[in-house]
């Protein structure tokens, strides 16, 4: 924060205790300021209005005192009886004298009107313009805070929600019987996916509760002091204007008669008095010292209780095992990043401050600057240091973030994060306890000796791990047999078939995720791919000649017993690395899926349009008789191009919210693919806005933007990158609600938040943000460009973004700072949200939760005033 004792220009505050942060540190300080502002307009106010009656009323007098004159004139040369009359003498001085006093009337009047009044009405504006300024940064600020805040609740709810998954899941797993092997594995393999995402969400709410604590000390510790000592600052500005515009109007309206000479003294000495140090010594002693907000947030304590779930899982402290380690790598990463990005933004802006100050101090040397102009550049001033340490705060709750996670994967050591399953506590009640006991013998507790870090992280220690095997074998599990009756490969979810490698990098996201798939040179050749320690290692699956098929240890007569085995004893596969198959990554749309549709029960109508993979047609299905959008793959093209037909719906199949589109079922039994989908009888937004436009009302126009702001979020919230948002991609219902549709570029995000693609054949560049053009990197918040500029569709009710430029022509001028213009009947308020869109860094671009927020206030700010009609 400034030091405003050291700076020329704040000389006029003696010292620290006669500041407002000294007397306003409670948060309530900056609403008292606010009152004080707006007390002081009306005061303001209400002089304009005294001074220009006054003004009418003595111009009024002036001239009728003037007219009288004339009815009263006489002849200097004075004839008959009354010459050298001392009575007439003195009535000829007073009829003059009077006609003198109309002339200086007259010009104190026009001083009044010329000079006094527009300076009243010039602090005024200016009073007005500071004191928006001002409820401005305080509400930004308070936003800010309130963010923070949400976040925490909003973990809190989801930390439940987990909880309870994975305790359902935990009593399942406990009910199923020990000889139902088969139920056991498939209800352990959820279990462990419900743990594994509570043991994230812990994480997550402990660093909320670290950063929004962080947050509530910066923001009253340095946000709320440095904004008061501001305001303070300029309201000291205006207060000698202020008195200069009392003794104007003192000057302009004094008569200089003997009856009010008293008056006008006392008037002369209370305005002599006037301070700029003592104007608000008043204000200041009547709340003295406001109490300090104690709020602290603090965790749940009973979200941890249940031990049989939350086994590891401890209050305010990060779990760090091989569930969350990648996930706390990637997260310290980001962190990294995005503190090294403040501070370069702080440098910056520190730079820009030093300037705006030199710029300062030599205006106030220069008294011929006048007050609008000199008030101006100090808010400047201000409202950049305010942003300095609106970002510091920002920094601060990211070190607090960045020390905890730190710190949590320092202890972890070299030999890795402990296995999760060894920090279980399992506990049954079922009348097969016994049963039960033993099965948690054979499979948990041998999965924990399995995955101990010395037998996992330690690539010396073969014979370990051998011994390991051999007590396996002699275990009452080893009556169990994997060489169970041989089922076709197709039939397990893991085997993907013939598939690319950018595909296979896909799939795979996390350390022991693997798949099995058919070799790329058509040989027919199985191979399992596996990402281990972030690459991806591929393991040929051939018989040898005993038809066996071998890893590391015993070998099985089929692929199904070889990779069911080693997935479910998690068992080293490769003791030179130590790879375990944690996590079968499995195919979409599995025979028996609830989306699988035989084609037969779909009837094509009319043709609707064309799309990447083939034609879109209105469609019946027969069983249920409801109308739906059938979008076609095109017949005898590759399982590659099949699959990525599929992805599109894989992603939709998983979102469930008013404004994203429907996904009612995929048929794939037979020739062309099908992806069925809710139908929007409108059509597509950009079409609708081209016909119909001109004919919807501004709050029509809100609402769709309002409609694509939420379903945004929701992907947003599910950490799903669209990639494509435009009004082309948005379906429009009869009643007008608008669904974000076309997922065919969508992606979910990777650990660090982002997708990038390989190539930019396929980027619709005038819809991009400008990282996109750079290194072909997609995150949620350059779906929040895209959505900057389909809000510029919307409003310019369909026209083409950055109209007659080439691609090459918008990227050189949008890197050059230009922003396409507000189009014609945007609320101001809209425009400013799609220039915060079209940030250049993406970290100060607001998120899809803060756009809904920005919408909400616009729309209770304008929309209620009737500002549309």
């Amino acid at each position: 924060m400034p030091d405003f004792q050291n700076n020329s220009f704040f000389s006029e505050v003696d010292s620290e205790k006669e500041s407002f942060s000294f007397y306003l540190e409670g948060k309530n300080g900056l609403e008292y300021v606010e009152m004080l502002s707006k007390e002081e307009i009306k005061l303001l106010e209400q002089m304009e209005d005294y001074v220009s009656k006054r003004y009418k009323l003595d111009l009024e007098y002036a001239t009728k005192l003037g007219k009288l004159h004339e009815k009263f004139t006489f002849n200097n040369n004075v004839n008959g009886n009354l010459k050298g009359s001392l009575i007439e003498k003195a009535w000829r001085m007073y009829i003059t004298e009077s006609e003198n006093k109309a002339i200086s009337i007259s010009n104190l009047v026009k001083q009044l009107n010329l000079q006094t009044l527009p300076q009243i009405k010039l602090l005024l504006m200016s009073k007005k313009e500071m004191c928006g300024n001002f409820s401005s940064l305080k509400a930004r600020m308070d936003r800010d805070f309130d963010v923070s805040a949400e976040e925490v609740n909003r973990l809190c709810n989801g930390y439940k929600d987990s909880l309870k998954k994975a305790s359902v899941t935990k009593e399942r797993l406990n009910k199923i019987d020990s000889k139902n092997l088969k139920d056991w594995q498939k209800e352990k393999k959820n279990f462990d996916q419900t743990s594994q995402r509570l043991h994230m969400t812990h994480n997550e709410y402990c660093l909320s509760i670290a950063a929004v604590n962080e947050h509530q000390k910066e923001y009253h510790k340095n946000l709320v002091p440095f904004l008061l000592n501001s305001v303070q600052d300029i309201q000291v500005e205006y207060v000698e204007p202020w008195k200069e515009i009392l003794l104007s109007l003192q000057s302009s309206t004094s008569w200089c008669r003997q009856e009010f000479i008293i008056s006008e003294n006392e008037i002369q000495q209370s305005i002599a008095i006037i301070k700029p140090t003592d104007e608000y010594k008043g204000f200041l002693n009547s709340y003295n010292k406001l109490p300090m907000p104690d709020t602290s947030y603090l965790f749940d304590d009973r979200l941890v209780s249940d031990e049989s779930v939350t086994s590891g899982l401890t209050k305010d402290t990060i779990a760090v095992n091989d569930l969350t380690h990648k996930q706390l790598v990637s997260k310290k990463n980001k962190i990294e990043d995005d503190i090294s990005k403040m501070e370069e933004s702080v440098d910056i802006k520190k730079k820009n401050s030093q300037e705006e100050e030199t710029a300062l101090k030599n205006m106030q040397a220069d008294k011929n600057n006048n007050l609008r102009i000199r008030v101006d550049q100090r808010f400047r001033y201000h409202n950049l240091n305010f942003e300095i340490e609106e970002v510091k705060c920002k920094l601060n709750m990211h070190q607090v973030q960045l020390n905890i996670i730190t710190e949590a994967i320092q202890l972890v050591g070299e030999n890795g994060p402990p296995c999760y399953s060894a920090l279980l506590s399992p506990s049954s009640n079922n009348e097969n306890d016994n049963d039960e006991k033993k099965r948690r013998k054979t499979f948990p507790n041998l999965l924990g000796r399995l995955r101990s870090k010395n037998e996992i992280n330690d690539v010396n220690n073969v014979e370990n791990n051998n011994q390991i095997s051999n007590d396996l074998s002699d275990s009452s599990e080893s009556q169990i047999s994997y060489d169970q009756p041989i089922e076709s490969l197709n039939l397990s979810p893991w085997f993907h078939g013939n598939i690319d490698r950018v595909t296979i990098s896909r799939l795979l996201k996390h350390d022991g995720d693997f798949i099995v798939r058919e070799k790329s040179d058509n040989s027919g050749t199985n191979v399992l791919s596996v990402l281990w320690k972030g690459s991806i290692k591929h393991f040929i699956l051939k018989a040898n000649d005993k038809g066996l098929y071998t890893l590391e240890g015993e070998s099985f007569s089929s692929i199904n017993a070889l990779i069911t085995y080693h997935h479910e004893r998690r068992s080293v596969i490769q003791s030179s690395t130590g790879i375990i198959l944690m996590n079968s990554v499995n195919r979409i749309f599995m025979d028996g899926d609830d989306y699988i549709v035989p084609q037969d029960d779909v009837q094509l109508k009319c043709r609707l349009g064309g799309g990447h993979f083939g034609d879109v047609y209105k469609g019946v299905l027969r069983s249920k008789q409801i109308m739906l959008a059938v979008k076609t793959c095109k017949e005898n093209v590759s399982d590659v191009i099949k699959k990525q037909f599929l992805e599109e719906a894989e992603i939709m199949k998983t979102c469930m919210h008013k404004n994203v589109l429907k996904l009612i079922g995929v048929c794939r039994d037979k020739e062309p693919y099908y992806i069925l989908l809710e139908l929007c009888d409108k059509g597509d937004l950009l079409a609708l806005l081209k016909k119909e436009g001109p004919n919807f009302t501004q709050m029509r126009l809100f609402d769709m933007s309002m409609d694509i702001a939420r379903g945004m979020a929701y992907l947003e919230q599910k950490q799903i990158i669209h990639r494509d948002l435009a009004a082309r991609n948005c379906l429009v219902t009869n009643d007008y609600d608008v669904k974000i549709s076309d997922f065919g570029m969508s992606r979910e995000e990777d650990d660090e938040g982002t997708y990038t693609i390989q190539t930019t054949k396929e980027i619709p560049f005038k819809w991009c943000a400008p990282e996109v053009w750079l290194d072909t990197k997609y995150s949620t918040k350059t779906d929040v460009w895209s959505y900057g500029v389909t809000l510029y569709e919307i409003y310019s009710l369909g026209q083409q973004p950055y109209p007659g430029w080439t691609n090459k022509q918008a990227r050189e001028e949008i890197n050059a700072g230009y922003r396409m213009p507000s189009p014609a009947k945007t609320p101001l308020e809209v425009y400013e949200l799609m220039r915060k869109c079209w940030h250049f860094s993406d970290i100060e671009r607001p998120s899809f939760s803060d756009i809904i927020n920005i919408l909400e206030k616009i729309k209770l700010h304008i929309f209620k005033m009737n500002f549309f009609k």
